[in-house]
């Protein structure tokens, strides 16, 4: 005889939890300085996402520098995906601006140099 199974029992028993992404690597916050005034944090997104997976995107008035203009905090996923939005936009021209584009964790020794190094820290594990 053939054993049957419920229907609502296989279907439990196919369906697994949902996986947990782990948490954004360190040394992958990007600091933007020279943003014009009124740059919104859609269009920060927009510019920095095709470079990696984004946590945050955040605009900030930035009082203590002494040119007009905002800051901006990208987060991203992968410190190698900051990286590369380091080396592709610092020094980008926007409305008669330069881009400053760096790293934003203070103390951090990682480089764009060392983005291209093989087996540099900075490289996202090799499974999502």
């Amino acid at each position: 005889a053939v054993a049957e199974v419920a229907p609502a029992k296989a279907a439990a028993d196919s369906a697994s939890p949902p996986t947990k992404l782990p948490p954004p690597e360190t040394d992958a916050t990007v600091e933007v300085m020279g943003l014009p005034p009124g740059f919104g944090e859609v269009l920060l997104y927009k510019m920095f996402s095709p470079f990696g997976a984004l946590v945050s995107a955040r605009v900030v008035d930035d009082p203590g520098s002494s040119t007009t203009g905002c800051l901006g905090l990208v987060q991203y996923r992968w410190a190698s995906d900051a990286m590369e939005a380091i080396k592709q936009l610092n020094g980008f021209p926007l409305l008669k601006r330069k881009l400053q584009v760096s790293l934003a964790a203070p103390g951090t020794t990682a480089t764009v140099a060392d983005a291209a190094r093989p087996g540099s820290p900075v490289r996202p594990p090799s499974s999502p």
